[in-house]
């Protein structure tokens, strides 16, 4: 395991020496929260959301006021007609309210839908809304227990003011509340940017150090191959970790996001998808080499002789291993026992029988050829028979 570690700790300190990572890793995500979470935020807290009303107070007196005053009290942003189109319900008080309660005659209060509107939130007006009522009535109630005058604005007002004896508190059921704002958009961009990055930079590096030679200077190594694809692996984990933990620390203390009350739960989740993305990464195909796809760390590499070649496993690895080039083109002697005998473990006997033919072939076709331009370069410095004779 101490190569794997070495081969992801080096991969990682790669990825952090370019600053250009830096945009995709933090800044683009950091941008993504900010705008969604201000886009998606809504009035009040998750837990306790305060809906749009639009008010239409017909009143001319006090009592009007108050009841606007109450049911802000309970919840509900008032509007006007200048942002009719944010509300989703609207509340019409009449122009004879005051008169009435004060003659203590019955008064309607009318609810309606706004022209366009939805209707996720009508319940929870309709609710505040029976509130605000039961709570005015309330206090014209005990106003007129404590004394004989009349109603007058001054007291009511204070009693309003007063603290209440017994108060209620209500909220969504539930233990964990609805997500809104940057409660919602930083988890959806941490795990949207969390797969694209690693599966991004994972396939592009794998390629890249496959084109510059990388993975065949690390066959010298005694690297096994599930110590090298697994280092891989671990380092873009590496680099998903990285992330992960930044922006955790970001929400928790700029952005005031709830983790909830598992925090373990949570790393553990996200350590497993990070890892789960880093595989698909490293192991995603790409280019075309001899007509086939092929995976970029799905071939064995190997030193024969001083002749540097590359073993691409596809499906059928004898026929590839006979039909690529020598790998010990000179000898296959002392000098290239160690070699061969690694290849005979990796490929089996059957393939190595296959790729050792193959050698032998190509070496009998140059040694033909030798043979050809000696006999060519003899018939052209032998003399001719004019030049015999004179």
């Amino acid at each position: 395991m101490k190569r794997v570690f070495q081969i992801g700790h080096n991969d990682i300190r790669l990825f952090l020496r370019m600053k250009a990572g830096y945009v995709w890793l933090f800044l683009v995500p950091l941008v993504f929260v900010y705008f969604f979470g201000i886009a998606f935020r809504g009035p009040g807290a998750p837990s306790n959301p305060r809906p749009a009303v639009l008010i239409e107070n017909r009143d001319t007196g006090f009592l009007g006021t108050l009841l606007m005053g109450e049911l802000d009290a309970q919840g509900m942003r008032l509007v006007d007609q200048a942002k009719r189109n944010e509300a989703e319900r609207g509340i019409r008080i009449p122009a004879d309210f005051t008169g009435k309660v004060l003659k203590t005659e019955p008064v309607k209060v009318e609810f309606f839908q706004v022209e366009g509107s939805g209707a996720e939130s009508a319940f929870l007006i309709e609710l505040r809304l029976i509130r605000a009522l039961v709570a005015m009535n309330s206090h014209l109630f005990e106003l007129a227990s404590q004394s004989q005058e009349p109603v007058n604005e001054p007291e009511l007002r204070a009693l309003t003011k007063a603290e209440n004896p017994v108060s209620l508190k209500a909220q969504f059921a539930g233990r964990n509340p609805a997500p809104a704002g940057f409660n919602q958009s930083l988890p959806g961009t941490l795990v949207q940017f969390l797969m694209m990055n690693l599966m991004i930079f994972g396939g592009a590096s794998i390629a890249g150090e496959r084109a510059d030679g990388v993975l065949r200077r690390l066959a010298v190594y005694p690297i096994r191959r599930w110590e090298l694809v697994i280092g891989k692996v671990y380092g873009r984990f590496l680099l998903g970790g990285v992330q992960i933990i930044f922006f955790l620390l970001l929400g928790q203390f700029i952005f005031k996001v709830n983790l909830g009350q598992s925090l373990f739960a949570i790393l553990l989740t996200l350590g497993i998808y990070a890892w789960v993305a880093a595989s698909l990464g490293v192991d995603r195909r790409g280019g075309e080499e001899r007509g086939q796809d092929h995976r970029p760390l799905r071939a064995g590499k190997l030193d024969h002789g001083g002749a540097w070649r590359m073993l691409v496993a596809f499906g059928n690895r004898a026929g590839n291993v006979a039909n690529h080039r020598s790998l010990c083109p000179d000898r296959l002697g002392d000098g290239c026992a160690a070699s061969t005998d690694q290849l005979r473990r990796r490929l089996g006997n059957g393939p190595f029988q296959a790729w050792r033919a193959g050698v032998v072939r190509r070496r009998r076709e140059h040694r033909r050829g030798e043979d050809v331009q000696i006999l060519k370069c003899t018939q052209r410095s032998s003399p001719s028979p004019a030049d015999a004779e004179g």
